[in-house]
């Protein structure tokens, strides 16, 4: 990685959060004209076992001190693949940063021994993404943050047959693990979660914002939910293969809504695949949520997977 003249780079360390969020937010202003909840979601990337501080991250400093760029690539599975994303602060691009921040993550991906990496850039951002391009990336995906307002009472009956209720971290860690790992591997790019991780970030969710869908003695779906920053985020909308079409999703979906709702949240947002196989756009767009930005990926191989 070469920078331009007059920046200097460096890891970011844990002191560093906010500024990196500030970073972001001035990014998101100037490309879509709005800032979104990022600070714990960075935190949540920081404190995953697989990503250390130290190789994972890159800060770009000005001869001043002042922050203008920063990138990190890291993955559940390095081995298997490396996520990487970059951002230039608005005053500082067209100067070579965000060339060098692409280098790095490729430097990055060629240190951790991975043959393919992912860079993910505002689809706004028409520089970032004819950057991508030329240095021999394809968009692979393109992916929606969507959104809906809750304003009147939300409610929702379960579906003949099934009961929900919240998550109970005892006893149900390694079912809605399995549920959630089993309707995953439709999902383009699909890795095999660690179930550690899993069961650390399930002890802390709120259970009133995880509810599953129950047949019989089984967990058949489940949607996971949290509070960043005052607004409500859906991780997860997950249902078993075989009990798919009989509107389990909607349900949890609704569901999760009235726990948000329960808890004075205005909005409520998730990242979503915009080619999701199973349809899980139509069902967001059917229950009121609406597209709020969305981000290019863009994918690269390296080493033999390079001329497959």
């Amino acid at each position: 990685m070469i920078l331009p003249a007059g920046y200097s780079s460096r890891p970011a360390a844990w002191d560093d959060l906010d500024a990196v969020a500030a970073l972001r937010n001035a990014c998101d202003r100037a490309d879509v004209g709005f800032e979104d909840p990022v600070r714990e979601h960075l935190e949540e990337d920081w404190r995953t076992p697989t990503f250390d501080l130290a190789s994972s991250t890159l800060m770009v400093h000005a001869a001043d001190g002042t922050l203008t760029a920063y990138a990190q690539a890291s993955g559940l599975n390095p081995e298997l693949s490396l996520d990487g994303f970059g951002f230039v602060h608005p005053d500082h691009r067209r100067r070579g940063l965000g060339a060098a921040l692409v280098d790095w993550t490729e430097e990055r991906a060629a240190a951790v021994g991975t043959s393919k990496l992912h860079n993910a850039v505002n689809s706004t951002d028409g520089s970032a993404n004819t950057l991508l391009l030329r240095r021999g990336y394809a968009h692979v995906r393109t992916f929606w943050h969507m959104q809906i307002d809750l304003g009147s009472p939300v409610s929702t009956t379960p579906p003949e047959g099934l009961a929900i209720r919240p998550y109970r971290h005892d006893a149900d860690a390694k079912a809605v693990f399995d549920a959630i790992e089993e309707a995953f591997q439709d999902h383009w790019g699909y890795e095999p979660y660690p179930f550690d991780l899993h069961a650390e970030q399930m002890g802390r969710t709120d259970p009133r914002l995880a509810p599953l869908a129950i047949e019989g003695d089984d967990v058949v779906g489940a949607a996971i939910g949290r509070l960043v920053e005052g607004a409500g985020w859906i991780d997860i909308v997950a249902v078993r293969r075989a009990s798919r079409g009989r509107g389990i999703a909607k349900a949890l979906l609704l569901r999760s809504f009235e726990g948000f709702a329960e808890l004075g949240v205005g909005s409520v947002l998730l990242n979503v695949d915009s080619e999701n196989p199973t349809g899980a756009t139509r069902l967001y767009e059917k229950a009121g949520m609406r597209e709020r930005r969305s981000f290019h990926l863009f994918g690269k191989q390296f080493g033999e997977d390079a001329a497959r």
